[in-house]
């Protein structure tokens, strides 16, 4: 939930308040899901980003397990590390120029 949506349901509070009783309870737990609901989608935002997090980790040390273990010279590894990436594979361009 955005700070705008928040900011509307805080100023609702106010109004749920004045409610009669019998109104009262029924317009609360409308009021007490949509906070629910903000907190899972929150939730659900910082899980999405700690699994990107994880996996691009996995990934970069993937591949420095792989450098390493190749037996190269570390000159070597250093110009292998330093190779463009363009998303498609591994520096694309300057293959297909040569």
């Amino acid at each position: 939930m955005g700070a705008y949506q928040r900011a509307l349901l805080n100023k609702l509070q106010p109004l749920l308040d004045a409610l009669p009783d019998t109104s009262k309870t029924t317009a609360q737990p409308v009021m007490e899901e949509a906070f629910a609901l903000a907190q899972q989608m929150r939730s659900g935002r910082h899980t999405s980003n700690s699994a990107t997090k994880s996996l691009g980790f996995a990934i970069a040390f993937r591949r420095h397990a792989w450098l390493r273990s190749t037996g190269l010279g570390d000159d070597t590894k250093t110009k292998i590390e330093c190779l463009p990436f363009e998303g498609e594979g591994l520096f694309m361009k300057r293959l297909t120029k040569s």
